[in-house]
């Protein structure tokens, strides 16, 4: 039996191997077609210089997954400038552990972890600076990081956000990790508000201890069914309110010189101009086995700026996601550089 198992699993680790492989070969070119194909599927706005290029079910309502996570950037970004909090505080470990439920952020946070380790971040073996915590919420895409974060920050502040920021097509934001022990009955029949006091009340367990991140039963509390469900019920938004998003914190205007200074450091990728013509970038992904999500904006050294934005949703957990994930990033590339090539894909991804 043993054997049985050893061979399965080895058979597995190659069929998946050889789709990486494949997929890693996919051109834009191929992913704007399978775009073009399922348009029913995606919501999706380019826009090159305040001209919008593609626009796509803009104003389709989808699951915004970890794409939500700008929203307590923008948050901590606030209440650090306004010296509400100090991004400078160690914050134990420990704290953050109570949120952690392995295996369901795809590694997500042990890689911040090792990161932390890696280089020095770490004071004492146990701390780590605040504004550590908000960047690991944002370039590991830590669920750990960005539920305490949202309970320092105050849930309903990160809310009452998407008002102050002019968002108005958007469902609350509930706890990213709290809402994994709400029951399928739960989801299948509660409302939004429901739902949100519940999680409000299991993350107040998770903090005090009542509720050990130990004790989550994946093959119960992560079925294929109860992960339906949750993708069903996240929050969502659409593609149009976070263009809007997007041009706002491109724009270097919106904000306030410190909160934009602030909010720059968490979202936005180093630039290597020397290396790639793109000489800023900053934004947020988000996946589930549905969803496939990006909300990024892009300067290039010509000067030409662009927001891109790409929401996808499909009713099946078979669906193309994981191939265009593959190769997201020459899309995104290949599509914001101003050459033939990128008409081309626009054409594509329009006709």
């Amino acid at each position: 039996m043993n054997k049985l198992w050893i061979t399965l699993l080895i058979v597995s680790l190659v069929l998946f191997s050889v789709y990486f492989l494949y997929a890693s070969f996919f051109s834009a070119s191929h992913i704007a077609g399978i775009i073009n194909e399922n348009k029913e599927h995606y919501s999706i706005i380019l826009s090159e210089d305040d001209k919008v290029l593609i626009s796509i079910n803009p104003e389709v309502s989808r699951p915004l997954a970890s794409v939500v996570k700008l929203i307590v950037a923008i948050e901590f970004a606030e209440q650090v400038s306004a010296r509400q909090l100090d991004k400078t505080e160690q914050v134990p470990i420990g704290a953050l552990e109570r949120y952690h439920i392995p295996d369901t952020d795809g590694n997500a946070h042990e890689e911040w972890l090792s990161y932390l380790k890696k280089n020095q971040k770490l004071t004492n073996d146990s701390l780590v600076a605040l504004w550590e915590v908000a960047r690991g919420m944002i370039a590991y895409s830590s669920n750990a990081n960005t539920e305490y974060l949202m309970d320092r920050l105050g849930i309903d502040n990160v809310n009452d956000r998407l008002q102050k920021l002019g968002i108005r097509t958007h469902s609350k934001i509930n706890y990213l990790v709290s809402d994994l022990y709400l029951t399928a009955g739960e989801l299948e029949t509660n409302t939004d508000e429901e739902l949100y006091d519940k999680c409000k009340l299991i993350h107040e367990k998770l903090k005090t201890g009542i509720i050990s991140a130990d004790s989550f039963d994946h093959e119960k509390d992560l079925s294929l069914e109860k992960q339906q469900l949750l993708n069903n019920r996240m929050s969502s938004s659409t593609a149009l309110e976070y263009y809007g998003l997007m041009k706002k914190i491109s724009s270097n205007t919106y904000f306030t010189n410190e909160v934009q200074a602030e909010l720059n450091s968490i979202i936005e990728r180093q630039s290597q101009p020397e290396k790639y013509d793109i000489i800023r970038y900053g934004g947020k992904g988000g996946s589930t086995l549905w969803v496939l999500n990006n909300a990024v904006y892009l300067e290039r050294k010509n000067g030409k700026k662009y927001e891109f934005i790409l929401f996808s949703n499909y009713p099946t957990e078979a669906n193309d996601n994981f191939l265009i994930s593959k190769v997201m990033g020459k899309l995104i590339s290949e599509i914001t550089d101003d050459t033939k090539r990128a008409k081309k894909l626009i054409s594509i991804i329009n006709k």
